[in-house]
């Protein structure tokens, strides 16, 4: 069985500021970096990691890189770990994507059929997070990974290996920043078994925008 241990970034300034990162390559903030460090510290604690794997976008990265720091091992970046592409959204707050963007309506309505305007379809999102974990999973027979990635990726891989209807996506819950999702892999099945855990955090965050995108 290949265990994979999947972490949602920390609080950025993007989720602070209600603005949508998408694959905007944002910072974390103060706050941020400390729920990184705690990220990394519980799962170095309980787990023995492999490999790790990482979004390129430094909002992840930097989790990765703490875990790789302490147990001297490399990440590997995937950039198709990334967030969903929201296209002309990216840098835009809740307010202006809502007038500029009619779009935007089915988003927060039924966010397994948006469509972002000049970005990526949900529905092709989901797929490329299911490929990308597949891909890992079959690369590391019997190891346990730690992938460091974002929130829309854990919600859509959730989506995914739950055969949730298209519609019903909008049902599945968001993950806290830096909590940390679990999915086993045998005989080419993936489950998840832990999702969105965040008791390891002294502060937790779940921001209206930056706990999807």
């Amino acid at each position: 069985m290949t265990k994979i241990i999947i972490a949602r970034h920390g609080y950025s300034k993007f989720n602070d500021e209600g603005r949508f990162s998408g694959q905007f390559d944002v910072e974390l903030t103060a706050l941020g970096e400390i729920q990184a460090k705690e990220t990394a510290e519980y799962v170095v604690k309980n787990f023995s990691i492999d490999k790790i794997y990482s979004s390129d976008l430094v909002r992840a990265y930097k989790t990765a890189q703490i875990v790789s720091t302490q147990l001297d091992i490399p990440v590997i970046i995937d950039k198709n770990l990334r967030e969903l592409d929201v296209g002309k959204w990216q840098g835009l707050d809740i307010t202006q994507v809502r007038k500029l963007y009619t779009s935007a309506k089915v988003y927060y309505e039924n966010i397994g059929r948006c469509e972002p305007d000049g970005g990526e379809k949900f529905v092709d999102f989901i797929k490329r997070c299911e490929s990308v974990f597949e891909k890992i999973a079959n690369e590391n027979a019997d190891k346990t990974i730690f992938v460091s990635t974002h929130g829309g990726v854990i919600r859509a891989l959730k989506s995914a290996l739950e055969k949730v209807d298209i519609d019903q996506v909008k049902n599945v819950p968001r993950v806290s920043n830096s909590s940390i999702s679990i999915v086993e892999y045998q005989n080419g099945q993936g489950k998840m078994v832990v999702y969105g855990y965040d008791e390891h955090l002294k502060t937790k965050t779940l921001h209206d925008i930056g706990a999807t995108v």
